[in-house]
């Protein structure tokens, strides 16, 4: 069983390359994944966030009812941008795709532990394949668009992540004083649910084409995601 596991921890942990490897061929022949479309795509995203929340407890809840301190000024900062929307829209699919499958995990994992227990291992793996396949289809869907729009929209999804991981690290760094903290809110920054985005795009705009920056934006915040807990996993906290 052991190999098994370690070796589900390395396809998982291999989830940029996955991305990285499945955009550039959903440039090269869209039609390898823009069958996973349409309601797949929030179908899928509902799987990753059920997946997430079998790994979480209710105690992880409380954990941020606690620290609310922390938590709701990540929060102020952000809530001042608007942009001409649907609200009501947004929440539904939220609730939909996001907080009734986490919460949906989190009961299943409470009421039936044993039933979950051997899902457990495999559940990381499925929400990587699908975050890929939901990635691959918006970039060959729209490869006409991300062509055209060429470097400008590239440099500005990885300036995006970037900056976030940094200003996100000072920030928490020089409001909190704490390293795990500091570095809690550099990946609460940098790092975002683009899947979501991609379902929210989708389902509130009337062009398509605003679903590419949150696809793009996966393989950039994966990447340099992935660079940057290699560093931090050579540092001892403080």
């Amino acid at each position: 069983m052991r190999p098994v596991l370690r070796m589900l921890s390395v396809l998982t942990s291999a989830f940029p390359l996955w991305v990285l490897v499945a955009s550039g061929l959903a440039l090269l022949r869209p039609t390898l994944f823009t069958w996973f479309s349409g309601p797949l795509i929030t179908i899928g995203l509902g799987v990753i966030m059920l997946s997430m929340g079998m790994t979480l407890g209710f105690e992880d809840f409380r954990r941020v009812g606690r620290e609310r301190r922390r938590v709701l000024p990540l929060t102020a900062l952000l809530a001042g941008s608007r942009i001409e929307v649907s609200a009501t829209g947004l929440f539904l699919d939220t609730v939909q795709v996001v907080i009734l499958p986490v919460m949906g995990g989190a009961l299943l994992k409470w009421r039936f532990p044993r039933l979950i227990e051997p899902i457990l291992p495999v559940a990381p793996l499925v929400a990587v394949v699908t975050i890929t396949l939901i990635v691959a289809s918006v970039i060959g869907a729209e490869r006409d668009q991300l062509v055209e729009a060429g470097p400008r929209l590239l440099l500005a999804v990885f300036c995006l992540h970037a900056f976030g991981f940094l200003v996100g690290y000072a920030a928490g760094k020089g409001l909190l004083d704490h390293e795990i903290a500091a570095r809690t809110v550099a990946i609460e920054v940098g790092m975002q649910n683009s899947g979501l985005g991609v379902v929210l795009a989708r389902g509130n705009f009337a062009n398509p084409a605003v679903a590419v920056p949150s696809a793009i934006s996966t393989v950039f915040h994966s990447l340099i995601g992935s660079l940057v807990a290699a560093w931090w996993r050579r540092a001892t906290p403080e």
